[in-house]
């Protein structure tokens, strides 16, 4: 039949990404240089340029998977567009949960730049 369904829940995953190198550890970018200059740009000024530039990648979907891809793929220089249905990050969330509270398997809950174990002995 025309109608049925082929697949319900499709998984993919990355397992290689050669020519980038993560901007973590000894490689993480310094930070701003905290100085007076009338050609420093401010945040919004960096975003705004940044924001006119065309992605590499297009990330469908604002929920976790899709934040931690674009995260992730924002530590090796790709850049990303994440597209959402809702109008802002989260809304997906704050629509369907009262109060938001992690309840899939703890190795779903780890992120690119920070593991659970990390996240657990912060709180």
């Amino acid at each position: 039949m025309l109608g049925d369904w082929k697949c319900f829940t499709l998984y993919t995953f990355l397992k290689e990404l050669k020519g980038y190198q993560a901007t973590v550890g000894k490689n993480r970018p310094h930070g701003v240089v905290h100085e007076e200059s009338v050609s420093r740009k401010t945040w919004l000024e960096l975003k705004t340029e940044e924001s006119t530039e065309d992605p590499t990648v297009i990330i469908i979907g604002a929920g976790q998977a899709g934040l931690s891809t674009a995260a992730r793929l924002k530590t090796v220089g790709i850049k990303t567009l994440v597209i959402d249905r809702e109008k802002n990050v989260g809304d997906n969330w704050r629509s369907r949960y009262r109060q938001l509270v992690l309840h899939d398997p703890v190795w779903f809950d780890h992120s690119s730049s920070i593991s659970y174990a990390e996240i657990q002995l912060r709180q």
